[in-house]
């Protein structure tokens, strides 16, 4: 079975705003490289550079929540 790590997350921006989606990711424990890239329908916070990995998955967490986890 091959190692994955996340990635990015992704929230919902119909269920988070920028203040409730950075809370939730204070209690993962994870640290972003960037500010909160905003798009129409998704707040995403880069955890690492997509550049070190081959493969993404998505894996939905939670209702609103997203992961995206990368596989060396």
């Amino acid at each position: 079975m091959k190692k994955s790590e996340i990635q990015a997350v992704l929230f919902d921006r119909k269920l988070y705003d920028p203040k409730q989606a950075s809370r939730e990711i204070t209690k993962m424990g994870l640290i972003p490289l960037k500010e909160v890239h905003v798009t129409k329908d998704k707040l995403r916070y880069r955890i690492q550079d997509p550049a070190k990995f081959s493969k993404l998955r998505t894996k939905k967490t939670s209702k609103g929540v997203e992961l995206i986890l990368e596989f060396k």
